[in-house]
């Protein structure tokens, strides 16, 4: 490897051609290092200080030097050890600048606390001028949202934290106009649980896993969390966060009492606002402690998978050690070694755990309603709602409409918003509500009995690629959404005949709702909310089939 150094105005004033050993790391949502061995004599040692800054060809990211040794030795002479971390070690010079609540959009949120605390803080004196934030269009990241609050936290540990918890990857790299850009991204997953991407799979049988070693412990696992907030005594709040039970509970406890319950300017927020964020602190301490299963070893990236080409880091792909285990895992760093044995790079691997369920309870790829059963969510839509929903009709010789959710005040009234199939309408349509009944849409061309992939984003309605956009209206419905169904001022009709594989529910951004098909302990069918670790039995009659 070629190395350029980059003085402390980020020019190139030498390259490193000759060296005893050289590591780089590169990780998808940490900050990299390196380490170099080179002769002290070397005429490129002495370009080597600290503060200024290392480039290689194989890399988009740039290296800080931060320590030099001088390792001296009578045989083999002095060597310098030069080591340091990547650009997103910047972050760590950064704190949170007081009091800090966040309640909307991920990445406006991460955005905000960059803004506030190095581009533009009211403190010019903590400003990095070069430094610039790039906003990502990637659904993965734009999707997501960040109900929390912080005070003082270093700046590097909650960006690293929330990133991890969301599965999501950030970097700081060097532009050609000598800018350090700041922006988050998403690895693609290329594992057999998806049909999207091209698979990359790493085995023995392939001949691209050269050697393995698979790890399995619990020793540092926790699920549950007493999370502590603001007072004292017996005025102290809490919450907890995850419902193991028996044996398999693992407990831990969260100290959140910095979390406020007035904002920064001096509102109060609401007592489920504060639980809220006393939650988001628990998902983070949780996701700290880990259920490790992993694949430790050598992977070949230049034959049947190309490293750049194939797979990236940060990417999800399958892993095979010929001993029967099988998972789905991360890329999260690539180490790039050189020294007289020859140059190496290879990835490092973490398993991937699907969301977990209770004790007990069993995942289903689907519930499927045959016409009399329903979901009453327990929240109340409105304008600004989205609901993302996996779902298919299974019998279209019922005459009547169908509905696979919706809610509003009363026929002709204000307040629907939902998604159905009537068969007096169009036989090839689905039709949709916004607002007023009268403001109806019908989706031709589309075959009712597809699967749909359905996004409803406040006036924006998008089915298999299919976009409706309403006028936008102001409006909030006294009556719980439901699945399957159709709550007409409180009373439930309209059953839809259909599956559900998944359904998610906003509230201005934020999830409210995750909906996963599954059996509970007592094996009833239903739909298991992630967010609110609710279990949410049929309110119909008959029972889902799965």
């Amino acid at each position: 490897m070629d190395i350029w150094v980059l003085d402390e105005n980020l020019e190139a004033i030498d390259i490193v051609e000759t060296f005893s050993s050289f590591i780089w790391t590169d990780r998808y949502n940490e900050y990299g290092d390196f380490e170099l061995r080179i002769s002290a004599d070397d005429p490129s040692a002495k370009a080597l200080r600290i503060d200024r800054y290392l480039q290689n060809r194989d890399s988009d990211h740039v290296m800080i030097i931060e320590t030099i040794e001088v390792d001296a030795d009578a045989e083999e002479g002095r060597y310098l050890i030069v080591s340091g971390r990547s650009l997103e070690s910047i972050l760590e010079r950064r704190i949170v600048w007081g009091l800090k609540v966040l309640d909307g959009n991920f990445q406006t949120g991460i955005k905000t606390l960059i803004n506030e605390n190095i581009i533009s803080p009211s403190n010019s004196a903590r400003k990095i001028s070069n430094f610039v934030f790039e906003d990502s269009s990637d659904s993965a990241i734009t999707e997501l949202s960040l109900r929390a609050q912080y005070t003082g936290d270093n700046l590097y540990d909650i960006i690293h934290t929330i990133c991890e918890e969301q599965g999501l990857g950030f970097q700081v790299t060097l532009t050609d106009s000598k800018q350090f850009l700041f922006k988050l991204y998403s690895g693609k997953d290329r594992s057999y649980s998806q049909t999207k991407n091209p698979y990359v799979v790493f085995s023995p049988k392939f001949d691209n896993l050269i050697s393995g070693n698979y790890i399995e412990s619990k020793a540092a696992w926790k699920n549950v969390t007493l999370v502590g907030g603001e007072g004292e005594g017996t005025e102290r709040r809490y919450t907890a966060v995850g419902n193991i039970s028996g044996l398999k509970r693992r407990e831990m406890f969260t100290d959140a009492r910095d979390i406020s319950s007035t904002t920064e300017d001096g509102q109060t927020i609401s007592s489920d606002e504060y639980i809220s964020l006393l939650r988001q602190r628990g998902k983070e301490k949780l996701s700290e402690t880990i259920d490790v299963m992993s694949f430790e070893g050598e992977a070949e990236m230049t034959q049947m998978f190309q490293y750049g080409v194939d797979f990236f880091n940060g990417d999800v792909v399958q892993l095979e050690d010929g001993f029967g285990h099988e998972v789905r895992a991360r890329i999260t760093e690539i180490v790039m070694s050189e020294s007289e044995e020859g140059f190496y790079r290879y990835p490092t691997f973490v398993t991937i755990e699907p969301e977990s369920l209770p004790e007990g309870y069993l995942r289903l790829e689907y519930i499927q309603s045959s016409g009399t059963q329903y979901i009453d969510t327990g929240f109340k839509h409105n304008q600004n709602t989205r609901v993302v929903m996996d779902a298919q009709f299974t019998n279209l010789s019922i005459t009547s409409p169908q509905w696979l959710f919706d809610g509003r005040e009363a026929n002709g009234t204000t307040g629907t918003k939902g998604v159905f199939y009537d068969p007096r309408d169009n036989i090839n349509a689905i039709s949709s509500d916004y607002g007023s009944v009268s403001n109806r849409y019908r989706f031709t061309g589309l075959n009712p009995s597809d699967r749909l992939s359905i996004d409803y984003n406040k006036n924006v309605l998008t089915i298999n690629e299919k976009i409706k956009t309403y006028t936008a209206e102001t409006f909030k419905s006294n009556h719980n959404l439901v699945l399957f169904a159709l709550s007409n001022a409180g009373s439930v009709e309209s059953y839809g005949s259909a599956r559900l594989y998944s359904c998610k529910i906003y509230d201005n951004d934020f999830l409210v709702r995750n909906f996963v098909p599954c059996k509970n302990e007592k094996d009833e069918v239903g739909l298991y909310d992630l967010v609110n670790e609710i279990f949410y039995a049929n309110k119909g009659t008959g029972s889902f089939a799965t």
